[in-house]
């Protein structure tokens, strides 16, 4: 997002984490959780309990596991569906390994009808 911001202080790029949830397979072999996310203060901490090592990364925004597709989009979406209205170019890019969540992040949960 950033071509409506005033001038020098437009932010370009922004970096959005949302952690999905542990899918059926990982739920049902009861996969322990290697990241925790922390919604407040925009931080995912990244956890090896073999080898007793943690790692913590800040973004512009971070939602948890349990955040709703209305929250993402609200929070993250809106400002940019505005800019392009207004004629700017914005892109959203969804990245990150096979299985990590970009579809359900962009798509939502699969309904059953």
């Amino acid at each position: 997002s950033g071509g409506s911001s005033d001038g020098e202080n437009a932010v370009n790029v922004q970096v959005v984490v949302r952690c999905r949830p542990l899918n059926k397979e990982e739920k049902k072999t009861q996969q322990p959780l290697a990241l925790c996310c922390d919604a407040l203060r925009s931080e995912v901490r990244i956890a090896n309990a073999s080898k007793h090592l943690s790692r913590t990364f800040t973004f512009d925004r971070v939602y948890s596991s349990h955040a709703s597709q209305e929250d993402v989009y609200e929070n993250t979406m809106t400002s940019i569906i505005e800019e392009v209205l207004q004629g700017f170019n914005c892109t959203v890019f969804a990245y990150g390994q096979t299985g990590s969540g970009k579809t359900f992040t962009m798509e939502g949960g699969r309904n059953k009808s």
